[in-house]
């Protein structure tokens, strides 16, 4: 049985047709043009071990890592290089950023840590959310700078898609 959905966006309106869970994910192309995505969740990645590798990713003044963009070419061909599902970025001081399509978070010592709301990454919906069910929770939460060679006690990449999902090594350790 086929539900479906109405979505209006500057005046107009967009129907959605779906038969499973799915995202969707409305593009605004440079002439004006809106573009509607959908594609089916797969349900088996929510919460699974997810295996990473490191990328130091230089500085880009033209595109902070606060903004939500489309240009992936980089991360699909780093994956595909370092056959991982998934590339957790460093900064050039050897900090974790953010992964490629999620947020990384860290128990160290009993603290939740994350990276620092500056600027350098993509605030996720996901993050904010499990850092406020942490602090509620009574989980002593940080966000700054959190260097690669840190001892942590978990790893996490935190998304819409993924929820929370373990990271299993780290470059291999």
């Amino acid at each position: 049985m086929s539900v479906f959905s109405f979505i209006k966006l500057n005046n107009e309106i967009f129907v959605c047709f779906f038969d499973q869970n799915c995202w969707i994910r409305i593009s605004l192309t440079l002439g004006g043009h809106r573009v509607l995505h959908r594609e089916p969740v797969d349900v088996s990645r929510i919460g699974r071990p997810v295996d990473v590798a490191t990328l130091t990713l230089p500085p880009t003044p033209w595109l902070p890592g606060s903004v939500k963009h489309c240009s992936r070419a980089m991360w699909v061909l780093a994956t595909r290089a370092l056959d991982v599902e998934e590339v957790v970025f460093l900064d050039s001081d050897g900090n974790i950023l953010e992964a490629n399509r999620s947020n990384v978070l860290a128990v160290v010592d009993g603290v939740l840590w994350t990276s620092p709301s500056d600027g350098t990454i993509l605030e996720g919906i996901t993050r904010a959310a499990l850092l406020e069910a942490a602090t509620t929770a009574g989980i002593e939460t940080r966000c700054a700078p959190l260097p690669l060679t840190t001892a942590f006690d978990e790893l996490y990449l935190g998304s819409t898609l993924k929820e929370l999902a373990p990271v299993r090594p780290l470059d291999g350790r």
